[in-house]
């Protein structure tokens, strides 16, 4: 199926919801652009590129794949040849991401933002893996290009996002930090704010409003509601930049700030013409109808996406999630044991004992707020016969030891998903996100799970069960 122009489907969606507020100019305006895309639909983008400044790298081994805006799906992947050249071809259109890959070095990933057919020349440069930071580079031969623009000023919010969380995973480690990254996220804020003075272009503007809401989102754990306030009305609801920034904290601070965010988020769902963006807010949306205890809307949105996105990950997702309720069988698990290689922990012979499963990661702080919680619940219930397992989602074993002798001790049983043969089990249980845990009772049934068992409802919700069959 060949994606219409963004402006296209937003003229189509506002035909349906609102058809009085639809002009003869407006109409005339989408005429236009679907004559203009008829006539380039059956011809293609390509983008031809070589990998450079690469020194000792196996060039054969260099990868190039074209990815959905969110890089949930894959579409295809280029051939390299022996001196580093490729060709990008496509008629794809719309919000793509290119990934620029070769072991050893730390994967590019550029925003190719395709409205129409193109052509154009790139040198990618990529990092050696043990930098710090991605330093990798793509260089466009014409650079002052809209899709060039628009590339680059987004590849300068990846890199601020890679060298802020690499920083803030510095810092949950105990390494000791010389203030950089308060002086980086100075800096990085002022770069947008003066840019953003003299941009004209809307895209562009979008783009940096995006990295400025990111910034604060980094800053202060969420986007504040000054910030969405501020900027949020100067994007519309299909704007590409929401399709390019969909894992920040943006879109979870406007379900929680924005003063009409569900009737927005609605619009972005139902505006966006990228169908994998729309999967993942409709899981998000639900996400936030759970926190807000809304199990109808809850219910809505998944089966929505069940029905209407059936080959995306979400879906997949949400048919696992209406599995993990109160009073369903736990779903049937083995991890390898972090702490004995031959130690298995299963659904099976976890029977017969009352278990709370915790999913973390060592970088999540929010998971590290959880800790006095669980280790106060730990020394009160394991007395009672109440297992504690912790499965962190990314850590190595180094990691998890590194953090249990210097920072909490998690005296209990742990499993690392990375350790595991598959790799499944937060998928497995639908994870919506870390810290998430499920309580078990004897007989393999979840009594408890999500926001019941996190902070200072824990050891009430625990009590509520011990001691029972």
């Amino acid at each position: 199926m060949v994606a219409l122009p963004t402006q296209v489907y937003a003229f189509i969606a506002k035909l349906v919801l609102n058809p009085l507020k639809v002009t003869m100019r407006t109409f005339l305006q989408c005429l236009v652009m679907l004559v203009a895309f008829t006539v380039c639909t059956y011809s293609q983008t390509t983008i031809t590129g070589r990998f450079v400044g690469m020194k000792g790298a196996n060039i054969d081994s260099a990868q190039v794949s074209l990815c959905d805006g969110t890089m949930d799906t894959t579409f295809c992947s280029f051939p390299i040849s022996s001196d580093g050249s490729f060709a990008i071809v496509t008629q794809r259109v719309g919000t793509l991401m290119a990934r620029f890959s070769c072991p050893g070095y730390r994967p590019l990933k550029v925003a190719l933002l395709f409205d129409r057919s193109t052509t154009d020349t790139v040198d990618v440069t990529l990092s050696p893996a043990s930098k710090p930071y991605g330093e990798g580079n793509i260089v466009f031969h014409r650079p002052m290009s809209t899709l060039a623009r628009f590339a680059l000023l987004h590849r300068k919010s990846s890199e601020m996002f890679e060298r802020i969380e690499e920083e803030k995973a510095n810092r949950l480690a105990g390494i000791k930090s010389d203030q950089e990254s308060d002086s980086y996220w100075y800096a990085e804020t002022g770069r947008v704010e003066s840019a953003l003075k003299s941009e004209t272009e809307p895209l562009l503007r979008q783009e940096l409003i995006m990295q400025y809401l990111e910034l604060d989102a980094l800053r202060h754990q969420n986007t504040s509601k000054d910030s969405i306030k501020k900027w949020v009305p100067e994007i519309p609801p299909e704007s590409p930049a929401w399709v390019y920034h969909f894992n920040l904290c943006v879109i979870a601070g406007l379900f929680s700030y924005h003063p009409d965010s569900l009737q927005y988020v609605g619009e972005i769902i139902t505006l966006t013409p990228d169908r994998w963006f729309r999967a993942m807010l409709l899981y998000e949306r639900a996400h936030w109808a759970r926190v807000y205890e809304d199990e109808r809307k809850v219910e809505v949105c998944l089966a929505e996406l069940i029905n209407r996105y059936p080959d995306t990950k979400y879906a997949r997702m949400a048919q696992v999630t209406e599995t993990i309720k109160v009073g369903n069988a736990v779903p049937s698990f083995s991890v390898r044991s972090a702490d004995d290689s031959l130690t298995y922990y299963t659904s099976k012979n976890m029977l017969g004992k009352m278990y709370l499963i915790d999913f973390w990661r060592t970088t999540c702080e929010s998971c590290v707020d959880e800790m006095k919680y669980l280790h106060n619940a730990y020394k009160r219930f394991s007395k009672l016969g109440v297992t504690f397992l912790s499965i962190s989602t990314l850590d190595t074993k180094e990691e998890l030891a590194k953090f249990r002798k210097d920072q909490w001790s998690m005296p209990w049983l742990h499993a690392l998903e990375v350790e595991q043969p598959d790799r499944s089990i937060s998928s497995d249980f639908g994870l919506w996100g870390v810290p998430f845990s499920v309580l078990v009772d004897t007989s393999g049934t979840i009594v408890a799970s999500g926001w019941d068992l996190l902070g200072n409802r824990l050891e009430g919700t625990i009590e509520k069960f011990v001691g029972k069959k």
